[in-house]
């Protein structure tokens, strides 16, 4: 089972988030964009697990004691791949964000896991293989704020072609 860990929405901000992904695609050559259902901000890939590795992985984020209640979403960036980019959706600093990632790859090394070596970067992907007829700055971004609904342990799986995130595992953010 391919798994990662996410904060994730409530509709009204997907649906902010789902405006800009608009605008974007308007002023695209080419992309691949993510669909509405599927928005989350990652926290840490994981990637194949087995059944007992997944129990571990429900446990430690029963374990998490840090939640940001709230995210601004303050820009648009990319990040460079051959064949077009990976489009973004950015958030303004945070230091639960930053606290939560850091409790969760302690928590993770500590039970054997590999985390990502490079600094975390807090980012909602938009688009992926993205070419743009303009550049991303001129875009417009109103900035907003979105309330976290919840912190999930995410299954991510094809059916039908379709790629599909699911939570397995979930806390809300109250």
């Amino acid at each position: 089972m391919r798994v990662f860990y996410s904060l994730n929405f409530y509709d009204e901000t997907k649906n902010e988030i789902k405006n800009i992904r608009n605008a974007v695609e308007e002023n695209s050559i080419k992309g691949k964009f993510v669909k509405s259902k599927n928005y989350h901000l990652t926290l840490e890939f994981i990637g194949e697990a087995d059944e007992e590795r997944v129990k571990i992985l429900k446990e430690i984020l029963g374990e998490l004691k840090t939640f940001p209640y709230k995210l601004s979403f303050n820009k648009i960036g990319n990040f460079n791949r051959r064949g077009g980019d990976i489009v973004w959706i950015g958030v303004e600093d945070n230091s639960n964000l930053y606290k939560l990632s850091d409790e969760l790859r302690r928590l993770l090394k500590a039970e054997g896991f590999e985390t990502d070596k490079r600094k975390y970067t807090p980012h909602l992907t938009i688009g992926r293989r993205v070419l743009m007829e303009k550049a991303y700055e001129n875009i417009h971004l109103h900035a907003f704020d979105a309330k976290v609904k919840s912190i999930a342990l995410m299954e991510s799986k094809r059916i039908d072609g379709e790629l599909i995130y699911q939570p397995i595992a979930e806390v809300e953010v109250r």
